[in-house]
């Protein structure tokens, strides 16, 4: 695991894995792991925060697990695959950039 990069391992339906994010080398979203415990790369992708839109810096990202009323996994044509949902302790959401226009929906979805 790369130092200075924040995480967060859990659990999720007795499979460990960790989601984390550092800030990519432009500085202009984060970049964002789902990896298994074994190792293997699930997802990675940029992420932006839901409320402000502009990359958090590793050292305030407070990740979280999803809560259990906001679906951990969001489909849509643009991603080539499944995007995980990452969860901040203020409540908002990191998104795919890519998915970045669902954050009102999304978070409507999960109230």
């Amino acid at each position: 695991m790369p130092s200075g990069l924040m995480r967060h391992r859990f659990q999720y339906r007795g499979i460990g894995w960790w989601f984390g994010c550092d800030l990519t080398p432009s500085g202009t979203a984060n970049r964002c792991r789902l990896v298994m415990a074994n190792g293997e790369e699930v997802y990675a992708g940029e992420y932006l925060p839901c409320g402000s839109k502009v990359p958090l810096p590793v050292s305030t990202m407070e990740l979280v697990p999803p809560p259990q009323n906001v679906e951990m996994w969001i489909a849509d044509k643009r991603l080539k695959t499944l995007a995980p949902v990452g969860a901040l302790q203020n409540g908002d959401l990191l998104l795919s950039v890519v998915v970045l226009d669902r954050c009102d929906k999304f978070k409507q979805i999960g109230r």
